[in-house]
């Protein structure tokens, strides 16, 4: 049965605030993998198939965090229509489009439910903390007392597809496995359960499960797409709610 939230709620504010569709220029698309070359990890140390996360899925979730997304969002949380971001043709437009475009609308819901938190890098550098060193991680989710809690790259599609790990191309097998293993090796960096990998058409979260480097699981994905918005903020909410209960 489908669970019913009012109209006021955190749930409602997330998933039916749209924000524009990410849009793809592939005609003038620069490839930016060379993003995900480092010494430091390796698709070798990642499963050939991750293993899935089943129980990251939008139903599961809204039942297991009914409360938190029944929450009534303050007066004048909701914010202006937005308009429409430039075309993704480089790996640093998807980051720009979370800051602009999800993150404010994350950080409102975040702050109904007192799960604060700051993901601008360049005010880690100005207020370091002892708990927070540099990272080259896309996103940085970091709380108000400076506890680094969730990490996430942002990658063009070009770069990064889900779907890709049991496809018959084997470059694009071993590229999703690299992307992958960039966001393991941050968590590992960081000693943290959760992270995601973030493009202008999906997001995935990642679970650490067990003591080997190896031992994760992914979620499925989850689609940009009209009206559907609001459901990739829904679980960048829940993902953040996640990694402040789990810590």
């Amino acid at each position: 049965m489908p669970l019913l939230f009012s109209d006021d709620s955190v749930h409602d504010f997330l998933l039916y605030h749209s924000v524009p569709t990410l849009k793809v220029d592939l005609s003038t698309a620069v490839n930016s993998a060379h993003s995900t070359v480092s010494r430091y990890f390796s698709k070798e140390d990642m499963p050939t198939i991750p293993n899935e996360w089943s129980e990251f899925n939008y139903w599961d979730l809204c039942e297991e965090f009914s409360e938190e997304l029944q929450a009534t969002m303050p007066p004048g949380a909701r914010p202006a229509s937005m308009s429409p971001p430039p075309a993704v043709r480089v790996e640093l437009a998807v980051v720009d489009a979370y800051v602009r475009v999800i993150f404010p609308q994350v950080r409102r819901a975040m702050k109904a439910l007192n799960l604060d938190i700051q993901t601008d890098r360049s005010s880690l550098r100005d207020h370091p903390t002892d708990n927070v060193r540099e990272s080259k991680a896309d996103r940085q989710m970091v709380d108000i007392d400076g506890n680094m809690r969730l990490v996430g790259e942002a990658k063009p599609s070009w770069n990064y597809n889900s779907n890709w790990y049991q496809g018959q191309n084997r470059v694009k097998r071993d590229t999703a496995r690299q992307v992958l293993s960039q966001v393991v090796f941050y968590m590992w960096e960081w000693d943290l359960r959760y992270g995601f990998i973030m493009t202008d058409q999906e997001f995935v979260a990642v679970r650490r499960v067990g003591s080997n480097y190896g031992d994760i699981e992914i979620s499925e994905d989850v689609q940009w797409r009209p009206r559907n918005d609001g459901f990739v903020r829904d679980v960048h909410a829940v993902s953040h709610g996640l990694s402040r209960s789990h810590v």
